[in-house]
């Protein structure tokens, strides 16, 4: 994709970024295009909506992880999927969608192994004589993968073949191939740049796909990089819908690009293999096919000229954030922050809703229409009674809150710390300012409401800021193999509106390698929920997480030594001067320190020091 941008001469820059990286924000990007999902990915989206509220946000949905309802509640323009199913789905919510199928870039995929491609003794090429290979981690939710590969390793002992499967993942799934002999035929994690000369030295490809994927009719990129390295590709395909989806990319006769399919009955994958073996390996017809249609630059040509063609005049942003305002005493109708709050909703930058408090009064602050607001804010004195009612509020649905004093109104520290954000009408807070009452950068200065000054301040800082009173820890390490299991617990933290919380495994000795992630969190948590009263008597929601990894997939294969696990915890802040200066990721919250020694078998030996912490 990138390429296709940096050699177009009405594309100006091209910057990538991905989780924990998000150096450059501070640039007006005219497009984003996002492909896959993070507990931070609602927060980059308002960062580069900050910067350029004109900005036209993509997301490219290749799956449904973590759920499709979820992914369909960001705040995106439009999405492009490689799926007829999940294109109709998404517009029926009232979004633009494309299909757009995976493609490849064929100068990287090809046919042929460069000659220095040699293995570290020197002696031949490292991949040469592979005859079937499959290449990815196992998964469970691959329901057509263990068939696949019990068949094709019983056909190529028969057979006297090489049979090589690469990714992660194997190891630590090992009682999942009990009875079988697969795991003879893994040879570890493949470098990614491996993966051209792997497809193009072996005889034939094995495929498949995610039930949830397959349920919608995707295409993986396994299919398009095969075909492009001249190889033919074998996959099982369980119904009508995954078929219908490889015809739509690559039409009818699928065996005439080299593409074969089999059902998912016993025996389906050995006898279509003793059908195939002995055919000429080469498959110049696919990768003919594939650099005539399926290319990188094929597929974003069409996406850019799809997005300039819009009418900007129709606004399809269902999901951009949602502010409710309550007047309290000495603000009339249409008065304070109305005119930039209602100009900002005209041009679809928000939802904005402007409430009398009086009718919250009423209500008793049985508010139940504040459902799923983004950001809610009260223009009141401290003490008035609205203010006092949206203060005591604690509707979970409500991301944030705040309070914006009424024009020559007395501030109170004590009360501001109820709030996520504090807007100071004539002076007294400051763009970044401390502000005073202990809430530091959470105060802005309200008296300049124009539109930029606003949706810097709302969308951005109210939405990018981190829980004030979550936490994280990990503890309960214990060992089984090479096999490590931790538990992760996390108080008042709800993925993902607060974000996301991620495992890292770092090797203390010298610290020279980068750390390795154990487990990401972005989406409902997962784990067990229960409800906790802490020491002031609120009540507290604790999660608790198990993540899981395997020793042996680390760098070095586990060496021996002293490991830290650190937790961190993942939300954003924005930088002063009324533009986004920084997004800034990774608060470490938690630790827990470990000896490896290389064979523990059952956690004995196993050396254990406990850290913790809070945002």
């Amino acid at each position: 994709m990138k390429a296709f941008f940096d050699s177009n001469p009405s594309v100006n820059k091209v910057s990538v970024f991905s989780p924990f990286n998000y150096d450059g924000l501070d640039i007006e990007f005219d497009i984003v295009l996002i492909e896959g999902y993070t507990g931070t990915l609602p927060r980059f989206i308002h960062a580069v909506r900050a910067a350029n509220p004109a900005v036209v946000v993509l997301h490219y949905l290749l799956d449904l992880y973590p759920h499709a309802d979820q992914i369909m509640d960001l705040d995106v323009d439009a999405y492009l999927t490689n799926s007829k199913l999940i294109e109709a789905r998404v517009e029926s919510h009232g979004f633009r969608s494309l299909w757009v199928p995976l493609a490849v870039d064929t100068m990287v995929f090809r046919e042929g192994v460069p000659e220095d491609n040699n293995d570290n003794n020197g002696e031949g090429l490292k991949y040469n004589g592979i005859d079937l290979v499959y290449v990815g981690q196992y998964s469970p939710s691959k329901t057509h993968l263990r068939s696949l590969l019990v068949e094709a390793s019983a056909f190529a002992k028969a057979h006297g073949l090489n049979f090589a499967i690469y990714g992660h993942g194997w190891g630590r799934f090992s009682s999942s191939f009990s009875g079988t002999d697969i795991l003879s035929n893994w040879k570890g994690v493949l470098p990614l740049s491996d993966l051209p000369y792997v497809y193009a030295s072996a005889s034939l490809v094995l495929g498949t796909t995610e039930a949830s994927q397959e349920g919608m009719g995707m295409v993986n990129n396994r299919v398009f990089e095969a075909l492009a390295c001249e190889r033919r590709i074998l996959l099982p395909v369980g119904g009508e819908v995954m078929m219908g989806g490889l015809k739509a990319v690559f039409g009818e006769d699928l065996d005439g690009v080299g593409i074969y399919t089999t059902d998912t009955t016993d025996g389906s994958v050995r006898r279509k293999l003793e059908e195939l073996w002995g055919r000429d390996k080469k498959n110049k017809g696919g990768r003919d096919a594939v650099k005539r249609e399926h290319t990188w630059d094929r597929r974003m040509a069409r996406v850019l000229e799809w997005v300039t063609g819009w009418n900007r005049e129709v606004i399809t942003r269902p999901n951009r954030p949602k502010v409710v305002l309550f007047r309290g005493e000495g603000v009339e109708e249409g008065g304070g922050l109305h005119g930039a709050m209602q100009g900002l909703h005209d041009e679809g930058f928000w939802d904005y809703f402007e409430v009398d408090g009086w009718e919250l009064i009423k209500m008793g602050g049985n508010a139940t229409f504040l459902k799923r607001v983004d950001v809610l804010l009260v223009e009141d004195k401290v003490g008035g009674r609205v203010e006092e009612i949206v203060r005591g509020l604690r509707l979970k649905e409500v991301r944030r809150k705040g309070i914006v004093y009424v024009e020559g109104a007395d501030r109170d520290g004590e009360v501001e710390e109820e709030y996520d954000i504090v807007g100071v009408i004539g002076g007294g807070g400051g763009e970044g300012g401390e502000g005073g009452g202990g809430v530091g950068h959470r105060v802005w200065d309200a008296s300049n409401t124009t539109s930029a000054n606003l949706v810097n301040a709302l969308i951005s800082r109210a939405s990018l800021l981190p829980p004030r009173r979550a936490s994280i820890s990990v503890s309960n390490l214990t060992v089984e193999g090479s096999v490590v299991t931790a538990h992760a617990e996390t108080r008042d933290f709800d993925c993902p509106r607060d974000g996301g919380w991620c495992v890292w495994l770092h090797w203390r000795e010298g610290r020279t390698t980068e750390p390795s992630l154990v487990s990401c969190v972005g989406d409902r948590n997962g784990g067990t929920r229960k409800v906790r009263t802490d020491d002031k008597g609120r009540e507290v929601e604790v999660i608790n997480t198990k993540v899981t990894w395997d020793m042996k997939e680390e760098e070095g294969g586990g060496r021996k030594g002293e490991y830290e696990l650190r937790v961190s915890m993942h939300g954003g802040e924005i930088g002063g001067g009324g533009r986004v200066a920084g997004f800034k990721e990774g608060w470490m919250v938690g630790s827990l320190r470990f000896i490896w020694d290389g064979d523990l078998g059952g956690g004995e030996g196993v050396k254990v020091e406990v850290g913790g912490g809070e945002l």
